[in-house]
């Protein structure tokens, strides 16, 4: 399923009065094997920290649920980079709504036109649109390009590394703009 957080999965696969123990085997699963089953792309950790350390206020929105999404930023070691974290259990309206956006934006109080999704679904992209926020499509870790290439978005980026030279020009124009704001004071 995607969409709503796994427990809304599981409690459609199992029992009632085996959902508990389900969550429990879940999560205990998730934990010990999440190296195993995920990891960061190359070059994602140093883009994280180089817009963390500018300044720049980052939140995380996703479809997963409270303490899959905990354990993914602990084991990453990203945690302490995001200022807001919105999982799909803080929405009523899942992706591709932008409900969560919206939520996130409110909380680091940003202005849609001031942000930029990043994003790599087309659940992504029409949340983006939703909330008034630009998306940048992300197509490095995609099974399928044929959907999100179809839809309109503001930029789109084929790998990590096109990314990461995109964000080092738009620092560079920011304190250009910034210095040159400041000499005409």
């Amino acid at each position: 399923m995607f969409g709503p957080p796994e427990d809304f999965a599981i409690r459609k696969l199992v029992n009632n009065s085996d959902y508990d123990r389900a969550m429990e085997d879940f999560y205990l699963y998730y934990r010990r094997h999440h190296n195993q089953k995920a990891e960061l792309h190359n070059g994602i950790f140093e883009i994280i920290e180089l817009l963390y350390n500018e300044n720049i206020p980052l939140g995380v929105f996703t479809g997963k649920g409270h303490k899959t999404t905990e354990i993914t930023l602990e084991e990453f070691g990203l945690k302490k980079y995001f200022c807001t974290v919105i999982t799909g259990h803080d929405v009523k309206r899942h992706k591709p709504a932008g409900e969560g956006l919206e939520l996130a934006l409110q909380q680091m109080q940003v202005a849609p036109s001031d942000a930029l999704m990043i994003g790599d679904s087309v659940a992504d992209i029409k949340a983006a649109r939703d909330a008034g926020v630009d998306i940048a499509n992300v197509l490095w870790d995609l099974y399928s390009h044929d959907k999100p290439l179809t839809l309109d978005t503001d930029y789109r980026f084929l790998s990590t590394g096109e990314f990461r030279r995109w964000i080092d020009e738009f620092i560079t124009m920011s304190r250009n703009n910034n210095t040159d704001e400041t000499n005409y004071e």
